[in-house]
């Protein structure tokens, strides 16, 4: 099989072609469930279309499988594949064109992809009358809504499907896998809830997304590690020291005031370095601190203002003869 992407460049090469059978696929999702629908095209011209269920626990790319099963199935069947120099089958669903072009097993939907494979080795042993040769089942991909009939028909197609009873269908892995994440997902918000330090409750840190876990980790892991104290109160801060007794800490400041995990926004010399950028900040002094402590865009801006400010090298350093260097 052949794997092409859809540009503007070779659109028109997925137009319906003279003495070549054309298969559009789609699957679309309601409340109800999941449809699928297809239209099979003779050149210019729709020979045949259907549609049906996908399953009301069904993910959009199970139906989007399905449509191109049955489309192939319908169009491999077709009288006039005798006389049809190719096949061409095109889906809006990147993964789900991936899969079908890939030619190897998939677990998770084993069955149908079995098929699809049959059913382009069907194709290539057929009855075939002409005399030019015959090109193999191509699989491509294309945008949706791509203004090509074919595939607005198969999506209107689809969301005739979707409206269809499918309760008799069993649940697709596809979806088995998005509850089981979802159910993660849930269960990990509530156990935050529930075990999140006190500190991080004050400042209303949610759980991370995996945006938000890549944005904190690309920044310097010293940055990372001070601003994970900042939100803990277990680093260099005079109370922590003085909790603990250590004696060759420095618990002040070099501008005189107390280390607290907040001073970093209040400490005058790192503010003039920092050209007091926070100064035309419409919001306080508070939310702007929980802003900068509690999200990855707060996290970031506290990335640049340590760095750009030297503030924990320079300003306010670890120990005492530091500061004197």
């Amino acid at each position: 099989m052949v794997f092409e992407w859809f540009n503007d460049a070779n659109k028109a090469a997925y137009a319906p072609a003279p003495l070549r059978l054309t298969v559009y696929s789609d699957g679309s999702r309601t409340g109800q469930g999941a449809g699928y629908g297809f239209v099979v095209y003779y050149g210019s011209i729709p020979i045949t279309q259907g549609y049906g269920p996908a399953g009301s626990q069904s993910e959009v790319y199970d139906a989007e499988i399905m449509g191109a099963v049955e489309g192939l199935q319908a169009a491999v069947n077709l009288p006039c594949a005798s006389y049809s120099t190719g096949l061409v089958v095109l889906l809006d669903n990147l993964a789900a064109a991936s899969l079908l072009a890939d030619g190897r097993p998939a677990p998770h939907r084993r069955k149908l992809t079995d098929l699809f494979q049959k059913l382009t080795t069907q194709w290539e042993s057929a009855p075939y009358i002409l005399s030019t040769p015959r090109t193999p089942v191509e699989v491509h991909w294309m945008p949706g809504h791509s203004g090509i009939a074919g595939n607005e028909t198969a999506d209107e197609l689809a969301k005739r499907g979707a409206a269809l009873d499918g309760s008799h269908i069993p649940p697709s892995p596809s979806y088995l896998v998005r509850e089981a994440k979802q159910h993660i997902r849930t269960a990990t918000r509530a156990a935050y809830t529930r075990d999140a330090p006190q500190a991080y409750q004050d400042l209303n840190i949610q759980p991370h997304t995996k945006s938000s876990r890549a944005r904190e980790h690309r920044l310097p892991r010293g940055v990372l590690g001070r601003l994970l104290a900042a939100r803990t109160g277990h680093g260099d801060f005079q109370v922590y020291h003085e909790r603990f007794h250590h004696r060759d800490s420095l618990t002040a400041c070099s501008c005189g005031k107390p280390k607290s995990p907040v001073h970093f926004f209040f400490c005058p010399p790192a503010r003039k370095r920092w050209k007091d950028r926070w100064k035309g900040r419409k919001a306080s002094p508070s939310a702007m601190i929980n802003w900068i402590l509690s999200t990855a865009a707060g996290a970031e801006e506290f990335g640049r203002f340590v760095q750009e400010t030297f503030f924990f090298k320079d300003i306010c350093p670890n120990r005492a003869q530091t500061c004197a260097a």
